[in-house]
């Protein structure tokens, strides 16, 4: 018997934890795109 399947594995982890890795992701996200896209083409 092996470890379960990785996606099987795969558990929402707690909202807590969630908002902040996404949040942290988003910020990272808008800076790229802001530098590559400048403000002034929106």
């Amino acid at each position: 018997e092996g470890p379960p399947p990785m996606m099987h594995q795969q558990q929402q982890p707690p909202p807590q934890y969630r908002q902040q890795y996404q949040q942290q992701y988003q910020q990272q996200y808008q800076q790229q795109y802001q530098q590559q896209y400048p403000q002034q083409y929106s």
